[in-house]
Protein backbone atom coordinates (compact mmCIF):
# COMPACT_ATOMS: atom_id res chain seq x y z
CA UNK A 1 0.00 0.00 0.00
CA UNK A 2 1.84 3.10 -0.98
CA UNK A 3 1.14 6.08 1.11
CA UNK A 4 -2.17 8.53 0.45
CA UNK A 5 -1.22 11.22 2.50
CA UNK A 6 2.01 13.45 3.15
CA UNK A 7 3.63 12.61 6.54
CA UNK A 8 4.72 16.31 6.94
CA UNK A 9 1.01 17.73 6.73
CA UNK A 10 -1.29 15.27 7.48
CA UNK A 11 -2.00 14.73 11.26
CA UNK A 12 -1.68 11.53 13.20
CA UNK A 13 -5.39 11.63 13.40
CA UNK A 14 -5.57 11.52 9.97
CA UNK A 15 -3.60 8.72 9.68
CA UNK A 16 -5.98 6.85 11.80
CA UNK A 17 -8.55 7.72 9.62
CA UNK A 18 -6.45 6.82 6.08
CA UNK A 19 -5.05 3.49 7.57
CA UNK A 20 -8.59 2.21 9.23
CA UNK A 21 -10.02 3.20 6.22
CA UNK A 22 -7.53 2.03 3.88
CA UNK A 23 -6.86 -1.52 5.33
CA UNK A 24 -10.01 -2.21 6.79
CA UNK A 25 -11.61 -1.93 3.41
CA UNK A 26 -9.60 -4.25 1.83
CA UNK A 27 -9.12 -5.13 -1.05
CA UNK A 28 -7.68 -8.45 0.49
CA UNK A 29 -5.35 -11.05 -1.72
CA UNK A 30 -8.67 -13.50 -3.02
CA UNK A 31 -6.33 -16.14 -1.61
CA UNK A 32 -5.71 -14.91 2.01
CA UNK A 33 -6.40 -17.43 4.61
CA UNK A 34 -9.86 -16.35 6.91
CA UNK A 35 -7.55 -16.79 9.98
CA UNK A 36 -4.58 -13.78 8.45
CA UNK A 37 -7.26 -11.93 7.98
CA UNK A 38 -8.79 -11.90 11.41
CA UNK A 39 -5.82 -11.38 12.47
CA UNK A 40 -5.60 -8.48 10.66
CA UNK A 41 -9.00 -6.95 11.48
CA UNK A 42 -8.07 -7.74 15.11
CA UNK A 43 -5.05 -5.66 14.82
CA UNK A 44 -7.09 -3.28 12.72
CA UNK A 45 -9.27 -2.85 15.79
CA UNK A 46 -6.49 -2.20 17.86
CA UNK A 47 -5.25 -0.14 15.97
CA UNK A 48 -8.11 2.15 15.91
CA UNK A 49 -8.58 1.46 19.77
CA UNK A 50 -5.10 2.92 20.99
CA UNK A 51 -5.20 5.74 18.55
CA UNK A 52 -8.79 7.24 19.61
CA UNK A 53 -7.86 6.95 23.20
CA UNK A 54 -8.59 9.77 25.30
CA UNK A 55 -4.24 9.43 26.15
CA UNK A 56 -3.54 9.68 22.86
CA UNK A 57 -5.40 13.44 22.24
CA UNK A 58 -2.70 15.85 22.12
CA UNK A 59 -0.23 13.33 19.60
CA UNK A 60 -3.17 13.32 17.05
CA UNK A 61 -3.09 16.78 16.71
CA UNK A 62 0.51 16.76 15.62
CA UNK A 63 1.76 15.90 12.46
CA UNK A 64 2.58 12.54 11.53
CA UNK A 65 6.46 13.35 11.16
CA UNK A 66 6.38 15.52 14.40
CA UNK A 67 8.32 13.82 17.50
CA UNK A 68 5.03 12.89 20.01
CA UNK A 69 4.24 15.76 22.56
CA UNK A 70 3.24 12.76 25.14
CA UNK A 71 5.45 9.57 24.40
CA UNK A 72 3.47 7.54 26.37
CA UNK A 73 3.17 3.57 26.61
CA UNK A 74 -0.08 4.25 24.14
CA UNK A 75 1.46 6.25 21.53
CA UNK A 76 4.23 3.32 21.19
CA UNK A 77 1.53 0.88 20.98
CA UNK A 78 -0.49 2.76 18.29
CA UNK A 79 2.76 3.34 16.63
CA UNK A 80 3.66 -0.76 16.46
CA UNK A 81 0.35 -1.31 15.56
CA UNK A 82 0.24 0.90 12.86
CA UNK A 83 3.52 -0.14 11.36
CA UNK A 84 2.31 -3.59 12.22
CA UNK A 85 -0.79 -3.77 9.64
CA UNK A 86 0.72 -1.18 7.03
CA UNK A 87 3.66 -3.74 6.82
CA UNK A 88 1.37 -6.85 6.52
CA UNK A 89 -0.53 -5.75 3.59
Amino acid sequence: MSSPFDPATATRAEVLDVYVNGLGAGPHPPDAHPKWLRLLDAAIALFKALGTDESMAQNNQQTFNTPAANKNSQYFAWDFTMRTCVSTV
